[in-house]
């Protein structure tokens, strides 16, 4: 099978018939006929349709060329690029588009390569974008996307193209404006008849498809029995001091106008709500719960939104709740009573298995279920699903027809050795009639990793993760032995948590021993700052928000005893620190205080800063890390080193290290160091940075950014969104992408990889931002079983070479240490190109499994393991 388009979860494929629409745009490529050429910086020639127009070649250093084609009579342009040295860009000029708005995006074209990126953006600097969009079909497609933007602009907005590595043909573009009821109908519903959408019990813990808060640590999630209830209750319970946040399951209701109507009965201590959010994060209602020592009753309304493609209840407070018979129906009374009869399933075992929902492949994944108010004689029928999209039932469970009833079977046997990810699917059915909802739980299988349960200072593989217990562990069973101290578990060493008022401190210990107890390395930053000590006050700050945290201490002296303070404080602890976050950008060169400073001067300024800073940690401990520089890979990033290096960063730093997000697949031919670019000219003054190493501190290599029309990053489920599943080639494209990111940054001799991030999730029914490794309710996706199986292979091993394999494929060669078997991996190669290779040296797939060219994702990562 090969690799096809990614369908979005918000800009989605249109199923709806064509509404009349205004027609804002409408791009023939095959009559491009506009000679253009540009090389000041990058490199562009070819033609052009009129209104289109280069955007890139005088500051970006990507190459493009494009020609006109025909086949079998059609004329196209095809878009032939080259993104390894930076992007490239075509701006089409558009009317003026009044926003907000809804709109109707149709492109027809073929993608031999990455995905063509699609932008709609304000202009000019500095560029907001409103929507974004990747079109990738392999052969002929015509692919439509809905808008809704509901930000306003008074200035021009203009569509942008992204072609991105490879061919890219493209015969047509069209932007229509059309009714809010174009894009309502468009939107997936459950039937008229459907009249509750959710009726939930908790009979085994915490139910597929909920999740607690990625920031959650001391608090408790479980289910306990209750005299006042026949079957267990969830109890939430949470210090005074900290709010715990709960999603529930998403859902869609089947009249977007009507009232519909929220009830559960709850009990408890504390302050808490019950709040109804959208996948665009926005809430809707928010009701007061109010729980007493005894069972009550609640019950209030809400009107759904129009243009949600699901909701989710979501619980918020501290203290203690207790809650039973969660139900959301249409109307404003109550939903029907009895009881619907209902069905779980959970983990049981394993040494992680609960928390993680990952077994290791020397455990036996055992599964609990339990049933509640089943009818006599009904069954329980399950169904077994692998990563590769294969199906088959299981085993009927007889059920009693009691009112709670529960037992466990083991799915090895359908398992069959694999590692990967797979889900079961559970309901109750009654002759021939389901009589419940559908539970489904997905479950990783994966091989202990080398480093479990001990350290491993020196391993690449790194994340940014929250002090999570179940973040903890999954990340430590996929080979990650390393975190980095930013934005995820940013308070833990950060300043202005630390002295929120001058002399007063407060610690996290707890929180950065649960990282040493998981065997967690920590990278930790030395940043941010108190409004006490910065011009918060001077610029009429009124909110200490994201961007207010960073800025620059005023006076060295109280800096200086912060970093003297953590240094101490943690030392044995921590081993290795880097100063401050992208000082490049808005934390520093472009920060809010910029006025007080020479911005002309920011590098050399930090690169001051940064001295400063590494003396005093090294004051405490010499053996302590510091890395410097914290620049970014591109011709403005070699600008920051040089001016960091020119205010004594050079000579102030024991590793350094940057950072690069990409949606272009890597470890392929023609691939770039990015670590070169970021250091360029540092590179000029000290080859090889003098044995320095060379971290990359952030980034992915399936970035969009925060958009969420990336994917809405559900993974196996299936039954239980509301929204169309994702593909075994969808998942299987991030997995691999995934790893190959890592590839290309070990191959250019990177010394550790710190990708981003796992705390960018909320609730499964919104689109994460940023996440890598976990999908949007934070529990694993199939590419942190990829990723396991990687790390895995490498760990322990040292780059040996890099070759080109095949037409277009390339083979990287790893050399064991310690009698570990020399592995080569293989990317791009063709379905006959593996099977001859295949013959030769057996081989593994992307999840770890023996190769089979019917469940191979054309072109992803092969392993060769040669003894």
């Amino acid at each position: 099978m090969k690799f096809k388009t990614m369908v979005p979860a918000i800009a989605f494929l249109c199923a709806c018939a064509v509404q009349a629409a205004e027609t804002l745009l409408d791009v023939d490529f095959s009559t491009a006929s506009k000679h253009v050429a540009g090389s000041r910086v990058g490199f562009f020639q070819g033609v052009l349709p009129d209104g289109v127009g280069d955007g890139f070649s005088s500051w970006s250093e990507g190459r493009c060329t494009t020609s006109l084609q025909e086949e079998g009579g059609v004329k196209f342009l095809r878009f032939t690029s080259d993104v390894t040295k930076g992007i490239v860009q075509f701006s089409v000029r558009c009317p003026k588009i009044t926003l907000p708005g809804f709109f109707r995006l149709t492109v027809k074209g073929r993608v031999r390569g990455d995905a063509l990126g699609i932008k709609l953006r304000l202009n000019p600097a500095p560029y907001t974008s409103f929507s974004q969009h990747h079109f990738k079909a392999s052969d002929w497609a015509e692919q439509t996307y809905l808008l809704s933007i509901d930000k306003k602009a008074e200035k021009n907005v203009g569509l942008y193209l992204f072609p991105v590595d490879g061919e890219t043909d493209l015969q047509r573009i069209v932007l229509e404006k059309i009714d809010r009821s174009d894009v309502v109908r468009s939107i997936s519903r459950p039937p008229s008849t459907q009249r509750v959408f959710v009726s939930r019990r908790f009979l085994l813990g915490l139910p597929n498809g909920w999740n607690d808060a990625c920031d959650t640590t001391s608090a408790t999630v479980t289910t306990v029995p209750d005299p006042g209830a026949s079957t267990p209750v969830l109890r939430l319970s949470s210090e005074s001091d900290k709010q715990l946040t709960v999603w529930g399951e998403p859902f869609q209701t089947s009249d977007p106008y009507a009232p519909h109507v929220v009830s559960l009965r709850c009990r408890g201590t504390g302050a808490w709500s019950a709040q109804i959010v959208t996948d665009k994060k926005w809430v809707i209602k928010t009701e007061t719960l109010k729980p007493d020592v005894a069972w009550r009753t609640v019950v209030f309304p809400f009107r759904p939104n129009d243009l949600a493609h699901a909701f989710a209840v979501r619980f918020n407070g501290s203290g203690e709740l207790f809650i039973d018979d969660l139900r959301v129906g249409i109307g404003t009374e109550t939903p029907p009573r009895p009881f619907v009869a209902s069905c779980a399933l959970a983990p049981v075992g394993g040494e992680i298995a609960g928390i993680t929902h990952i077994w290791f492949t020397d455990e036996s994944p055992r599964i609990a279920w339990a049933v509640a108010d089943a009818p006599a004689g009904a069954v329980l029928k399950l169904s077994f699903a692998d990563i590769y999209g294969h199906t088959a039932p299981l085993a009927d469970i007889p059920l009693k027809g009691s009112a709670y009833e529960k037992g466990e079977f083991d799915p090895s046997k359908a398992v069959a050795g694999r590692t990967g990810q797979f889900r079961v699917t559970a309901e109750i059915v009654s002759g021939d009639v389901c009589v419940s909802a559908p539970d489904e739980f997905v479950f990783t299988r994966i091989a202990r990793p080398l480093g479990w349960g001990r350290d491993m200072p020196d391993s690449p593989f790194g994340v940014h993760m929250e002090p999570r217990p179940g973040t903890i562990a999954a990340m430590k069973a996929c080979g990650i032995n390393w975190t980095r101290f930013h934005d995820a578990a940013t308070f833990c060493t950060g300043w202005w948590a630390l002295e929120e008022e001058k002399g007063k401190w407060t610690f996290h210990d707890a929180d950065i021993a649960r990282f040493r107890a998981g065997h967690i390395k920590i990278f930790a930053q030395l940043g941010t700052a108190p409004a006490w000590a910065t011009h918060y006050g001077d610029l009429g700050c009124k909110n200490m928000g994201y961007f207010e945290k960073y800025l620059r201490p005023v006076d060295t002296n109280d800096w200086l005893n912060y970093v003297t303070t953590v240094a101490r404080r943690y030392r044995g602890v921590i081993d290795e620190y880097f100063v401050w976050n992208e000082p490049w950008g808005s934390w520093w060169k472009s920060a809010a205080d910029i006025k007080y400073y020479d911005k002309d001067h920011a590098a050399q300024d930090f690169g001051a800063f940064q001295a400063l800073t590494y003396k005093a940690v090294k004051a405490v401990d010499p053996k302590i890390v510091v890395s410097g520089f914290n620049t970014y890979a591109s011709k403005g990033g070699a600008t920051w080193s040089e001016g960091v290096a020119e205010g004594g960063g050079w000579e102030t730093c024991d590793v350094v290290d940057y950072h690069v997000y990409t949606p272009n697949l890597r470890a392929r031919r023609g691939d770039i160091d990015y670590a070169s670019l970021a250091f360029r000219p540092i590179l000029a003054a000290h080859p090889g940075l003098d044995g320095k190493k060379i971290y990359m501190s952030e980034g992915q290599g399936t970035s969009t950014g925060s958009n969420p029309d990336s994917g809405h990053m559900s993974g196996l489920y299936d039954r239980i969104i509301p929204w169309k599943a994702e593909t075994p080639v969808e998942m299987a494209w991030r997995a691999d992408a995934t790893c190959r990111y890592t590839l290309s940054m070990l191959a250019a001799g990177d010394a550790r990889i710190f990708l981003y991030t796992t705390h960018g999730y909320q609730g499964l029914v919104s689109p994460p931002s940023y996440t890598v490794l976990v999908g949007a309710d934070g529990y694993p996706i199939p590419a942190l079983a990829a990723y396991a199986f990687f790390t895995r292979a490498l760990e322990g091993r040292a780059f040996a070479g890099k070759a080109d394999s095949g037409a277009s494929g390339c083979v990287y060669t790893f050399h064991g240490r310690d009698a570990l078997p020399r592995v080569r991996l293989y990317t791009d190669l063709t379905a006959d190109e593996a099977d001859a290779l295949n013959v030769r040296t057996p081989l593994r797939d992307l999840y770890g499994n023996p190769y089979d060219r019917s469940t191979w994702f054309i072109g992803s990562l092969l392993y060769a393991f040669e003894h």
